[in-house]
C-alpha cells in the first residue's frame, strides 16, 4: 500500500511534466524534507528513507528530475533542455520545494545525493531563503578533470549530437571511478560495498543509462559552478551544512574532496558545518547494507536543527 501522495508539476523549460511524492506523517508534521536524487536513478530508490523521516514527523518530498524516472515521459532519458540544462534542474527543485513550503509553513531541510548535492549547493546559492538546513551526500570537491569532460559534450552538442546519449562519456566516468576500487566485479562496483544494491541498479530499467551530451554538458557545468567561489561565498553564513558521504567514495576522492568542500565552506565564513566520512562504504551510503544506520544519523541531525519556536498545524 503506497503511504505518499503522487503530484505533477511543469518543469522550468515549460515542456516536461515532473512527477513527485510528498509522504505525510500520520501526526503533526514538524518539518520538511526535501531531498534532490543523482544522475541516473530515480526517486523510488529513496522509498525507504522518505518511510523513515516520516515516521520521524517530516513531510518528505522528492521528485524525479527532467530526464529521469516516471518524468521522462516522451522525453530522452539524460535530456535535460538544449540551453543550460543545469539552470532547468536547479529552478526544477526549487519549485518542488515552493510548492511544498506553500501548503506547510514549516523549515525545510534540504538533501541532495551526487548530482543531487551540486543542485541543492546552488539552490542555496542562489535562493538563500529557500532551506533551513542542507545536507550534501556523495558530492566531490574541485576536479580538474571536469575541463576535459565539459569540453567534449560541449563539442559534441555543437555537432548536433545534444539529444544523443554518449555512452563514450559514461564508460569513462565509470572507468574512472572503479579504478579505485580493489578487484571489481562489474564497472559499477564503485557504488556500494552491497552487492545486491549494484546488482539491482544494474536492472533497474530507470537507473545507470548513459546522459545524451546535453546532460553532461550540464553535469559538468553544475559539479564546477558548485564547487566555486561563488557559491560557497553566497552560503548563509549561519545555515547548518552536513556533508556525509562514505569514506570509499571515489566521487569524493575517498573522503579528500569532501574535506576539501568542508575547508570551502570555513573559508567562506560558514559556522554550522559537519563532516561524517562513513567507514566502510561507498558512494551509495544508502544503499548499503548497514543504511539503516544513515536514516537515523540523517533523521537525528536533521531533528536537532530545527528551530526551536518551530511552527506546528
Amino acid at each position: 500500500m503506497e503511504n505518499y501522495e503522487t503530484a505533477h508539476f511543469l518543469s522550468h523549460n515549460g515542456t516536461c511534466r515532473l512527477t513527485m511524492r510528498l509522504y505525510l506523517p500520520e501526526g503533526p508534521p514538524v518539518a520538511i524534507f526535501q531531498i534532490v536524487h543523482g544522475m541516473a536513478e530515480h526517486m523510488g530508490r529513496y522509498h525507504a528513507l522518505a518511510k523513515e523521516l516520516q515516521a520521524a514527523g517530516f513531510v518528505v518530498c522528492i521528485h524525479d528530475q527532467a530526464g529521469h524516472g516516471a518524468s521522462i515521459g516522451r522525453g530522452t532519458p539524460g535530456f535535460i533542455a538544449a540551453r543550460r540544462g543545469d539552470r532547468v534542474l536547479i529552478a526544477d527543485a526549487l519549485r518542488c520545494g515552493a510548492l511544498v513550503k506553500a501548503r506547510f509553513s514549516l523549515p525545510l531541510v534540504l538533501m541532495g545525493h551526487s548530482m543531487g548535492s551540486f543542485i541543492a549547493s546552488r539552490m542555496v546559492a542562489l535562493d538563500p531563503h529557500h532551506a533551513d538546513a542542507l545536507v550534501l551526500m556523495g558530492t566531490g570537491g574541485p576536479n580538474p578533470a571536469l575541463l576535459g569532460g565539459w569540453l567534449v559534450a560541449s563539442a559534441c552538442c555543437l555537432l548536433g549530437l545534444g539529444r544523443r546519449a554518449n555512452p563514450f562519456i559514461a564508460k569513462l566516468l565509470s572507468r574512472v571511478n572503479n579504478r579505485g576500487i580493489p578487484h571489481p566485479d562489474t564497472e559499477l562496483d564503485w557504488l556500494s560495498y552491497n552487492k545486491a544494491n549494484v546488482a539491482a541498479y544494474q536492472t533497474d530499467p530507470f537507473c545507470g543509462f548513459a546522459f545524451t551530451s546535453a546532460g553532461y554538458r550540464d553535469l559538468f557545468r553544475l559539479m564546477r559552478d558548485a564547487d566555486g567561489a561563488a557559491t560557497f561565498a553566497a552560503i548563509p553564513k549561519k545555515l547548518p551544512v552536513l556533508l556525509i558521504s562514505g569514506a570509499e567514495d571515489p566521487v569524493g576522492d575517498f573522503g579528500d574532496g569532501v574535506r576539501a568542500v568542508a575547508e570551502a565552506y570555513g573559508r567562506a565564513g560558514c559556522t554550522d558545518v559537519d563532516l561524517v566520512l562513513l567507514p566502510y562504504m561507498r558512494h551509495e551510503p544508502l544503499g548499503e547494507t548497514d543504511a539503516a544506520r544513515v536514516h537515523s544519523r540523517l533523521r537525528d541531525w536533521a531533528l536537532s536543527k530545527l528551530p526551536p519556536d518551530k511552527p506546528a498545524l
